[in-house]
């Protein structure tokens, strides 16, 4: 089965997320681009790693009295 993509318009619409975070994440290597072979111009995101970069993730409940009994920074 083919791998969906959407723009990265569609993209950040559906991540709820506003451009600077987007390229933020884009350059921290959360999220690939893949060129559009259909406009050399836009770039498209796969469905899947959209939603798996939305999919919630547990937040480790160690604390430790090193870090001033404060959760580690998502």
């Amino acid at each position: 089965m083919p791998e969906q993509f959407v723009t990265v318009t569609e993209a950040k619409r559906r991540a709820g997320v506003s451009a600077p975070t987007w390229v933020d994440r884009v350059r921290r290597g959360e999220i690939v681009l893949y060129s559009n072979p259909r406009d050399r111009r836009s770039r498209l995101v796969a469905i899947d790693d959209l939603d798996r970069m939305m999919t919630p993730r547990p937040i480790p409940a160690h604390r430790s009295s090193d870090d001033g009994g404060r959760l580690p920074a998502a």
